[in-house]
């Protein structure tokens, strides 16, 4: 099965040669392989070249997204150029079930181009697989480029959109970052509404979630004071932001609500049964 990475996340043609991801029959799993172009940008991470990497989205990856639908467990695959790669498995929108589990991944690299191959076992896939989207992302701040292999149709743009920009509420527990507390405040600040009584309630929630992973109250207040959704007590946007944090926050999950249709007994058969996996089975999350 080939797929081609033609467009960006919001529908326009790509400006350079296209990713190209292939999922073949592997070894007690899949093989998913990579070509694509190497940019370079950001520079490569710390970590080691063949071991999971926390926050991969950060860097030049090539991701692939595996989901039941109607359960809404997926499987996320990270791939970087420079060897490291990040595997999760989540239960609901966002909702980690399992991080940074192992994968055996080999890259070979060019000055101006990459290839990758990654074996995916069985195991790590959610029951009944029947979505499918693949993305790649590079660049540095404002040169950053999502590109995807099924865009968000330019007819359903909204005014201000931007791309998912992959923030998760466990970037910040005991990194002091700033940025999860940001997508978790983004979060229940839709829901609640612009009302400032409203954003008080925001505040509290915040103050509960971070308590528990935090636990000093020094680290909670400096955590506070870095969070730049906190900027604006009535939109939240940061200080001369062009676009109100509100509309930032209103995109959607495009991993989620793009994919297309996708079976493995395409690929290996229509008498094919995926494999059952105890991973998806243990009632306690890892995370």
């Amino acid at each position: 099965m080939d797929f081609k990475i033609e467009h960006t996340w919001d529908g326009f043609p790509v400006k350079h040669e296209p990713v190209f991801v292939r999922l073949n029959p592997g070894d007690r799993g899949v093989m998913m392989e990579v070509s694509a172009p190497f940019f370079n940008d950001p520079p490569a991470p710390l970590g080691e070249p063949g071991k999971p990497f926390n926050q991969l989205w950060d860097y030049e990856v090539v991701e692939a997204f595996f989901l039941n639908d109607v359960t809404e467990q997926y499987l996320e695959v990270e791939l970087c150029p420079h060897g490291q790669h990040l595997v999760l498995l989540l239960s609901g929108r966002r909702n980690v079930w399992k991080q940074g589990l192992d994968l055996s991944f080999r890259v070979s690299r060019g000055e101006t181009k990459w290839e990758g191959s990654a074996s995916i076992p069985w195991s790590y896939f959610p029951p009944n697989v029947t979505k499918f989207n693949s993305f790649a992302i590079h660049g540095s701040k404002d040169e950053r480029s999502y590109e995807a292999l099924y865009p968000v149709p330019q007819h359903e743009l909204q005014q201000g959109q931007k791309p998912d920009l992959f923030l998760y509420p466990w970037d910040s527990p005991g990194k002091n970052t700033g940025v999860g507390c940001c997508a978790l405040l983004q979060g229940i600040f839709l829901i609640q509404g612009s009302n400032p009584i409203s954003y008080i309630s925001c505040i509290g929630r915040w103050i509960l979630y971070h308590q528990r992973h935090l636990g000093s109250p020094s680290l909670i207040a400096k955590s506070l004071q870095s969070c730049p959704t906190l900027c604006n007590p009535v939109d939240s946007s940061p200080p001369g932001s062009a676009v109100p944090r509100i509309l930032q926050a209103r995109t959607l999950d495009h991993r989620l609500d793009y994919f297309k249709p996708f079976s493995f007994n395409t690929l290996l058969g229509e008498k094919w049964n995926q494999p059952e996996s105890d991973l998806w089975l243990i009632e306690k999350p890892d995370v």
